[in-house]
């Protein structure tokens, strides 16, 4: 299989020049060992000059000379429409912090400046930024609004480091002819118990909701959108990322060149928390999430998509990816030469977690779920110079590649893999296949069987290719009637098997679309609650069987008012449960757990044509799991109250429920 090897590494080498060519050099002290700095200027007003306070209060904010802290309270606007030539509407030429104490808004845009008359080859001299500083954190449980734009150059915030700690920060930075950036730091960005939201609009030559060289973000809700221009990133770092426990969504703009979500020129880890990233449209790159080194994603939930390029892919590393754990979801779209959904040049190792890896290509020349490719893949010589191999010790793996016609048919092409690897394919025994060509599941089977391969066996012609069907690997269980045909509720499904909460009908056999009894639910929920103690329980319904497996369900239920019976004596242990009795039912146990249910206060299903078929007692049960996204109608106008709910619609409501509460 040939690489476009030299095409790759054109796009690498544009990244990196572009990095280099577009960080302003500002004359900020790098050093933050002055306590007071030379300069400091808020709006249009001088509160120090060459190291003399002049001011220590304004209207909207305070600045304390002790401590070096700049309090923003609120009030009127904070802008320096007065100074359209300084850098920032605040400007500290040393370290500060800032804590925000009410909601504050600075505004930086200067719509009546002549900007047509400045040169445009000294660009980098014209900037306009809401805050600039060396040393800069930002704290205190206020909001920050801050917008920047019509300049060369357009920033929310430009620093040589930055600390956000548990505020919340909205940065927009506008139209720019040159850069337009929300957030640029130039050294260490460390973001801790922070909710930012940040948008880049559109720049002749970068796009960049945060740019910055070392990037850690903790604990943290990030949004993160660029614009149209040559390069767009929405969180990019020059050296390394870091996310960890957060709820991060990048997605980059529209570019000439490449358009990529969370982008590292050298090492990017994810652990644990929610992550999506998206490249869009481009000529040459489209990427969700993109490494210049190495990637390792342990825990969470992460989706990464690559939009319709040239190259389109999911997951890029230059040298290397590890998955330790969590729910991975890559997707490329369709492109010009190569379409991949997790692609590397290094290695590949899976040890856990699930694993999904989809391309929707058609008409590219190149398509793999997986591939891991040497450096220089076009010459047999090459192989042997390392990288290019995959090895998959754990988890679960479902891989699909191109896109279906009207018959279900994929493209006939030689070119195309669920997983490839230049150098050689390792999977554990305990890993079962499923979906591969009838030819290549017979050689697995037999692989398996040689005792001369231990525990791990090889793939001799390093790859596995695609059928009609998608492929499957995994320690995970299998069902076929949701692996097998790219199910719906694949995720809600493989969620509520994983943690003990629902089973198949059978060994391979989950019933997705069969329906679900009160018996069944109810045992849902007893085994979501960890199976507490009923010794001390009294069933008072006669139609409960005594050691039937919902037994003890049904009288930890009723006990605890989450469920009643269909009368006195009844709890109708078979009876199909309908749509509306579900709801009823999440929405006492979420009572029952003391979680916030107010949202449905606020919930209009007026707007459902079939509004009239709730029943009474259900009406506040359907706002929450309406209100909450909980439970969504059949169609934008139907909620379908009596319609019996099946087993993927119950699996659904139940991975909503937890991950619901648990934000």
């Amino acid at each position: 299989m040939k690489k476009s090897f030299s095409t790759r590494l054109l796009s690498l080498v544009m990244s990196v020049m572009m990095t280099v060519m577009l960080l302003p050099a500002l004359a900020l002290s790098a050093s933050g060992a002055a306590k007071t700095p030379r300069y400091l200027y808020v709006g249009d007003t001088t509160v120090i000059n060459n190291k003399v306070v002049q001011t220590t209060e304004g209207a909207s904010w305070s600045y304390d000379v002790s401590t070096n802290t700049l309090t923003l309270k609120g009030g009127p606007v904070i802008t320096a429409y007065e100074n359209p030539d300084r850098m920032g509407v605040i400007y500290c030429d040393g370290s500060i912090e800032i804590v925000l104490e009410a909601y504050t808004i600075i505004e930086s845009s200067y719509a009546n400046y002549d900007y047509d008359s400045m040169d445009s080859s000294d660009s980098l001299t014209h900037m306009r930024a809401g805050i600039v500083a060396s040393n800069l954190k930002i704290s205190g449980d206020g909001t920050l609004m801050l917008v920047s734009g019509c300049a060369n150059n357009s920033y929310g915030i430009y620093c040589n480091s930055l600390e956000l700690n548990g505020s919340t920060v909205n940065l927009i930075s506008a139209d720019a002819t040159y850069e337009s950036v929300a957030l640029s730091v130039s050294q260490n960005l460390s973001i801790n118990d922070t909710k930012l939201d940040v948008q880049s609009k559109n720049a002749n030559n970068m796009s960049a909701g945060i740019f910055a060289n070392n990037i850690v973000i903790n604990n943290s809700e990030i949004s993160s959108d660029s614009a149209k221009a040559t390069f767009s990133a929405a969180i990019y770092a020059t050296n390394d990322l870091s996310i960890k426990d957060s709820i991060v969504a990048a997605f980059g703009g529209e570019a000439d060149s490449c358009s990529r979500g969370l982008c590292a020129d050298n090492n990017l880890s994810i652990d644990s928390g929610n992550v999506r990233a998206s490249g869009k449209e481009c000529a040459d790159e489209s990427t969700g999430i993109f490494s210049g080194n190495s990637i390792c994603l342990n825990g969470g939930y992460i989706a990464a998509f690559g939009s319709e390029s040239n190259f389109s892919e999911g997951i890029f590393a230059s040298n290397g990816i590890v998955i330790k754990g969590g729910d991975i979801h890559a997707f490329a779209s369709d492109a010009v030469t190569e379409s991949d959904a997790i692609f590397t040049y290094g290695d590949i190792c899976i040890e856990g977690g699930t694993t999904f890896a989809f391309t929707s290509a058609e008409n590219a020349e190149y398509s793999n779920a997986i591939a891991a490719c040497s450096q220089c893949a076009q010459s047999e010589e090459s192989k042997s110079s390392g990288g290019g191999t995959i090895s998959i010790t754990g988890g679960a793996v479902l891989a699909s590649v191109g896109a279906q016609d009207s018959n279900g048919r994929k493209p006939d092409k030689e070119t195309y893999s669920s997983i490839w690897a230049d150098n050689g394919i390792t999977i554990s025994d305990d890993i079962r296949l499923f979906g591969a060509e009838e030819e290549y599941t017979e050689k697995i089977i037999e692989l398996r069987q040689s005792k001369k391969l231990g525990s791990v066996r090889t793939i001799a012609n390093s790859y596995i290719p695609y059928g009609d069907e998608n492929l499957f690997l995994g320690t995970d269980k299998w069902f076929s009637d949701v692996h097998g045909i790219d199910h719906w509720a694949v995720y809600p499904i493989n969620y509520a098997y994983k943690n003990s909460l629902m089973t198949g009908i059978s060994d391979d056999i989950f019933d997705p679309d069969g329906y679900v009894t009160r018996a069944m639910l109810v045992t849902i929920l007893y085994r979501l609650e960890g199976k507490p103690d009923t010794s001390e329980a009294v069933c008072v319904f006669d139609d409960v069987a005594p050691d039937s497996y919902y037994e003890s369900a049904a009288a930890w239920a009723f006990e605890n008012n989450i469920v009643t019976g269909v009368s006195a004596t009844k709890f109708a242990p078979d009876s199909k449960i309908t749509r509306e009795q579900i709801s009823a039912i999440i929405y006492r146990y979420a009572l029952y757990k003391g979680y916030d249910v107010s949202v449905g206060e606020n919930t209009n299903i007026l707007s459902y044509n079939d509004f009239t078929d709730i029943s009474e007692y259900a009406i506040p049960a359907i706002q929450y799991t309406a209100g909450s996204g909980l439970m969504k109608g059949k169609t934008d106008s139907t909620i379908n109250p009596r319609d019996f709910a099946t087993r993927a619609e119950i699996a659904t409501v139940l991975y909503r429920f937890i991950a619901f509460n648990q934000n």
